[in-house]
């Protein structure tokens, strides 16, 4: 903003005594320079408000004429507008009148079920369904065939590596027991002329069932075919 001094223009006017003539002088004094433009700063939360918070204005002449706000603009006037520190919470009015109640729900349809066989009926109310097994599902398609098995060894290559006898040798026409290569056991049953006959004994207990002179001799095989707890009685 440029503040214009204004050309002063003195008229004065001269009046001869004992004369009707008068007469008018004019002077006009310098033009004046070219004022300066203001400019505006605001800083936001001056320290002088404290917690508060607040705005400091400034106001200067913009001495430089750039228009802008400077260290070189000679500050003119400066206020400060602190905000004001919030109220006490007001009393809490009185509570409303309560609403009018709803409405009551209609109620609900109850129901049952009666399984019989292989379906159940249920109703609800007029309502009713049936709800049955469903049926044999198809067969499924053959499975493939396993796969071959080994090839079984050749029984001449089994022989035999040792005749067991429980209990020891005391009485004639008693089992006897041959243990073969492959480490399982064959039992001989010696019944005499024509009598005699073999079976592969499996891991379990066993008693000899000669009883000669009354007497009979108790046995177990082991997982590993060997013959323990050999007892004679």
């Amino acid at each position: 903003m440029k503040k214009l001094l204004m050309g002063l223009t003195v008229t004065t006017l001269l009046t001869a005594c004992g004369s009707d003539r008068s007469e008018i002088v004019t002077v006009k004094g310098e033009k004046g320079d070219n004022g300066y433009s203001i400019v505006v700063k605001t800083i936001e939360n001056p320290e002088l408000c404290g917690s508060s918070g607040g705005t400091n204005v400034l106001l200067a002449l913009d001495l430089n004429r750039d228009l802008l706000f400077s260290d070189e603009d000679q500050i003119q006037t400066q206020f400060i507008t602190c905000n004001g520190k919030n109220g006490s919470n007001g009393v809490d009015g009185q509570d409303g009148e309560d609403g009018t109640d709803g409405q009551n729900g209609l109620n609900g349809n109850s129901c049952t079920v009666n399984k019989v066989s292989n379906a159940a009926t249920i109703t609800c109310g007029t309502a009713s369904v049936v709800v049955t097994d469903g049926a044999t599902g198809a067969t499924g398609a053959t499975g493939a065939t396993g796969a071959t098995g080994a090839a079984g060894v050749n029984a001449s290559g089994i022989y035999i590596t040792e005749i067991l006898n429980p209990c020891g040798v005391e009485f004639a026409n008693e089992e006897v027991f041959l243990k073969l290569s492959n480490g399982r056991i064959l039992a001989l049953y010696d019944g005499g002329a024509n009598l005699d006959r073999l079976a592969l004994i499996a891991p379990g207990n066993y008693i000899t069932t000669d009883a000669v002179q009354n007497k009979s001799c108790s046995f177990t095989v082991t997982n590993n075919y060997q013959i323990t707890n050999e007892v004679r009685y």
